[in-house]
Parts: structure tokens; sequence; C-alpha cells
């Protein structure tokens, strides 16, 4: 167990399928504010539509989200050492406000692009191409072009060596992958 996180119950029945198998080893329940989980398993796409300002629960929003970012970063700690060292650099450093300029899927391979000329991370300024292999499931592409990428959250898989779920602008998409080399134009 996680140093000063005390366990909470977690609400049977309510998980679906993409929490039913997250080993809640923090002793943090995604589901304290009691929303609906999509891809996303502590950052849905709901709290951070009410974390907006303009959202009449924002006030409740921000300090779940400020809750769940500490347990986010002790669950990653936990499962860090599992994980390739790329996958743990890509989601450390994130790609917040970078726009998806194209996505390629072929076979076990899929190839993201990013304009981060404008994002909040280390690539600002640049163009980052995300190089997945192994990849286990088809990812919805088309719609991804023009898309913001917002947050994103990294888990462990039964299927490849890890889960990076993704919370664009418009959609949550979830990429099953053994590796993943960033690229730069730097």
């Amino acid at each position: 167990m996680v140093s000063g996180l005390e366990p909470r119950p977690v609400q049977t029945g309510t998980l679906g399928p993409n929490l039913s198998a997250m080993p809640l080893i923090t002793g943090c329940s995604p589901l304290e504010a009691r929303y609906e989980i999509a891809n996303m398993i502590f950052f849905s796409r709901r709290l951070y539509d009410g974390y907006q300002p303009a959202s009449d629960w924002h006030r409740q929003a921000m300090k779940t989200w400020m809750r769940l970012v500490d347990c986010y970063q002790a669950y990653r700690k936990v499962i860090k050492p599992l994980l390739p060292k790329s996958a743990v650099t890509l989601d450390v450093e994130g790609l917040h406000d970078a726009v998806v300029t194209s996505c390629v899927q072929q076979g076990g391979e899929l190839t993201m692009t990013l304009d981060a000329s404008g994002a909040l991370c280390k690539w600002c300024g640049h163009h980052v191409t995300l190089r997945f292999s192994g990849v286990t499931r088809r990812v919805a592409k088309k719609s991804l072009v023009g898309q913001w990428w917002l947050y994103n959250e990294l888990h462990l898989s039964a299927k490849s060596a890890f889960s990076l779920h993704v919370l664009l602008t418009g959609d949550d998409i979830q990429i099953d992958a053994d590796d993943v080399i960033i690229e730069t134009d730097r």
C-alpha cells in the first residue's frame, strides 16, 4: 500500500469493463465523484468537462482532479518498473495541447504525428512522431486528425507491455502496445 493513502471501498457493478481488472493498489477509487468510465480511468471526460471554469461543479471537479492527480502519480510509481521506459517518458512528459496531424495503422504498427508547437510539454515548438509497435487493437484513426491531445494515462495490459489511454478533444482512445519510439524534428 502507498503510504498516506487509505483504502476506499470500490463500488462493484458500476466499474465497467476497463476498470474491472485494474489493480487499485493505490487505495484510491477513480469513482469517488461517481462518473461513468470510458477509456480514461482517472481523468474521465466528464471530470475534464467539470473542471472547466464554466461548469456548474467546477470547484468540486477541481478538488477531485487534484486528488486523482495524486492517486495517479502513486499508481504510476508502483507500475513504472513493469513498463517500457519510453512509455513512461511519454506519460510523464505528456503532449498536452499537441494537435494530431496524422495517424496511420498497419498491422501491429501505429504511427501518430502531432504538432506540439503550442503544447505544454518538453517537445513544445516541435513535431512529435509516436511509433507504437506490437499494437493489439485497432484505433479509429481517421477521426483523430485535428484533435488536441489533452491528457493521458498509462496502465498495465494483459495483452501487451502497456496500455496508453488518451483523452483527446473529441475522442478517448486506448493504445495497447509493446513499445513506443518518440521522435522529434529537433
